[in-house]
């Protein structure tokens, strides 16, 4: 728990001058992950070892579990701030959730990092723009009014995910 809550504390001003100055989301949401890859770069293995019980939430070092809350909530702070500052229109219904779906969204390209056995993480290193730009991409046309039904059964899953 020590080095979560250590490594959370550290990377906070690399994160704050990663977005420093970013305009758009799809640089925004790059940059944040870049700045995680790169702190836990010398301990993929540590991760790696703490995958063998990460997805279970009754697990204390889970990053989903209550222990570890307060670190995702700083982290889905960050992802508030960018959404803030890169001024994206996002529907009324979507806005609540969006920080934290980008949270998962970032948990889920650490996990493939973590997983990457490709030289230098080069798998990772070619996936991580192209899921920004998709996701942020996604996110500008979700307040189109054609995918108003598309986005409801997308809150649904969300709200079951998050249990609501």
């Amino acid at each position: 728990m020590d080095f979560y809550r250590r490594a959370c504390d550290e990377m906070q001003e690399s994160i704050r001058l990663g977005l420093e100055g970013v305009e758009n989301l799809e640089n925004g949401l790059s940059a944040l992950i870049r700045v995680k890859l790169t702190h836990f770069g010398s301990n993929r293995e540590v991760l790696r070892a703490l995958l063998r019980n990460g997805a279970d939430p009754k697990y204390p070092l889970s990053p989903f579990s209550a222990e570890t809350k307060r670190i995702r909530g700083l982290d889905i702070a960050w992802f508030q701030q960018l959404i803030r500052q890169a001024a994206v229109r996002v529907p009324r219904d979507l806005t609540p959730h969006l920080p934290g779906v980008l949270w998962f969204f970032q948990m889920g390209v650490i996990l493939f990092w973590v997983t990457d056995d490709s030289p230098r993480q080069s798998r990772t290193e070619r996936l991580l723009p192209l899921a920004c730009k998709a996701v942020s991409s996604l996110i500008k046309v979700s307040s189109f009014p054609l995918m108003r039904p598309l986005r409801r059964p997308v809150l649904d899953v969300i709200k079951i995910v998050v249990g609501e």
